[in-house]
């Protein structure tokens, strides 16, 4: 936390050394308003570059936009919601947008928890793994413009059941 009360965003190569991730770009206080137009700065013209340039520039930035998702709070979702949002396949684009805005924020808390392990098992061969895994896929969803069509729903969701297809394959008993 910043002397005034402002924590930031860190992106250090320790994240884990304090409570709160801090770096010199952007306090935290303006980044829940102001993600989209903080990743346009990282990446310019982001709306408009092919997804390859896209995903070059955000890699050039993973562990800053890590942090900044990190920090955001997942918007809480009951059982019962869930449920219920299935049921109405004439929610499906709005399903489908709202999962594009929120797994990258679950996962980047992931992939910040990993990274925080203690004794070193973040520098463990299968907890590495995972990391990068869980960075790729923020990439990938950070590069991805949201649904806005059927279409792009059923490749949304084609992909949403490889990430979960790849998870189960990372840790084997």
């Amino acid at each position: 936390v910043q002397s005034g009360g402002t924590p930031f965003i860190r992106s250090s190569v320790d994240p884990c050394r304090t409570c709160c991730y801090t770096t010199e770009i952007m306090p935290m206080s303006h980044m829940n308003m102001a993600m989209r137009t903080w990743l346009e700065r990282l990446v310019p013209n982001a709306s408009h570059a092919s997804s390859v340039i896209r995903r070059k520039a955000l890699s050039k930035n993973v562990d800053v936009i890590l942090g900044a998702l990190a920090t955001k709070k997942a918007t809480p979702v009951s059982l019962k919601e869930l449920y219920r949002f299935g049921q109405d396949p004439s929610l499906r684009l709005h399903h489908a947008q709202f999962l594009h805005r929120e797994v990258p924020i679950r996962v980047s808390q992931r992939v910040m928890e990993l990274r925080c392990l203690p004794f070193r098992l973040s520098e463990s061969h299968g907890v590495r793994e995972v990391i990068d895994n869980y960075t790729s896929y923020v990439l990938d969803l950070l590069t991805m413009d949201p649904p806005s069509t059927d279409d792009q729903v059923d490749m949304f969701q084609r992909y949403m059941k490889y990430l979960l297809q790849d998870n189960t394959e990372v840790v084997q008993t």
